[in-house]
This record gives structure tokens, C-alpha cells and sequence, in this order.
């Protein structure tokens, strides 16, 4: 079962808005906030998708070739 940004907030019991801005430390985030994401986030090893970053950020690196 793949586990989502939606489970970890869940399970830290803050909202999807928190995880994120723990995950890529951005905005203001208060210590207690933070100290209940951080092991939410160690317990399901986060590493992000590179290929969903690049599209949601319209940054794709890959190519269509047409032989």
C-alpha cells in the first residue's frame, strides 16, 4: 500500500498544508507542530516523486521523440 501526504497528516493529526510545508521547510511551522510531523514522516521514509514534481511544476525534463 503505497501511504500518501494525506496519511501522514492523519496520523500527526494536522493538515495536509502542515506536512508539506514540514516536508519542503517552507512558511512558518511552530516547534511543537513540527516536532509531531518530523517522526510521522521518518516512520514512512518520504522521498518524493520526482516525475509528479516536474509536472506539477511544469519543469518536465522528459522528451517526446517521434521516429
Amino acid at each position: 500500500m503505497k501511504i500518501t501526504i494525506q496519511d501522514k497528516a492523519e496520523k500527526a493529526k494536522v493538515s495536509v498544508a502542515t506536512v508539506s510545508r514540514v516536508i519542503k521547510i517552507r512558511g512558518a511551522i511552530q516547534k511543537k507542530t513540527k516536532k509531531r510531523v518530523l517522526p510521522v514522516i521518518k516512520e514512512f521514509y518520504h522521498h518524493p516523486n520526482a516525475l509528479t514534481r516536474e509536472v506539477v511544476g511544469r519543469r518536465t525534463k522528459i522528451y517526446d521523440y517521434w521516429l
